[in-house]
């Protein structure tokens, strides 16, 4: 199967893919990089950016928080990127979300999950890239990948195998 659908790169994937000393930095930069060069499309909602930018100034997430002004300048290169699709909650957003929580009992930290699950919803996105599978496959609306799937040479990938 080709990916030509939009893939939205969910927060873990770009911090891995900017933070050199992780064990699954090479992969994460690698769908990245593919998505910089467009030979997928990658897409990050504001979700992301948001969470991005709080990962990267503290020490909960990263063992070097970047300064306040590297932070911004490293969220400010995917708000510029036009390579990088940008979407976000639409009007009708909170209405996807309210189904999703009734449809899965969702609680807790489980909505913030919906929260994205609905804006990709609403934006027609239906593919999330995340080394945290197991937290999104209960979602039938939207196909999970790990970037670990991703081959460098193409661009194929096998869902549910």
């Amino acid at each position: 199967m080709a990916i030509t659908d939009r893939i939205l790169l969910n927060t873990d994937v770009l911090l891995h893919a900017a933070d050199s000393t992780s064990r699954l930095h090479q992969q994460a930069y690698l769908v990245r990089e593919m998505a910089l060069r467009g030979d997928i499309k990658g897409c990050v909602s504001n979700d992301v950016l948001s969470e991005l930018l709080m990962a990267f100034t503290t020490d909960y997430h990263v063992w070097n928080p970047l300064s306040v002004s590297d932070a911004i300048g490293e969220y400010e290169k995917y708000v510029n990127l036009k390579s990088i699709t940008k979407i976000m909650q639409l009007p009708e957003t909170f209405r996807t979300l309210n189904l999703l929580i009734k449809d899965y009992g969702l609680r807790g930290t489980d909505i913030k999950l919906a929260e994205l699950i609905a804006t990709m919803i609403d934006n027609r996105v239906h593919i999330i890239c995340t080394f945290r599978q197991e937290e999104y496959e209960r979602f039938k609306e939207i196909d999970v990948l790990n970037p670990f799937e991703f081959d460098n040479r193409q661009t194929f990938i096998q869902f549910g195998e």
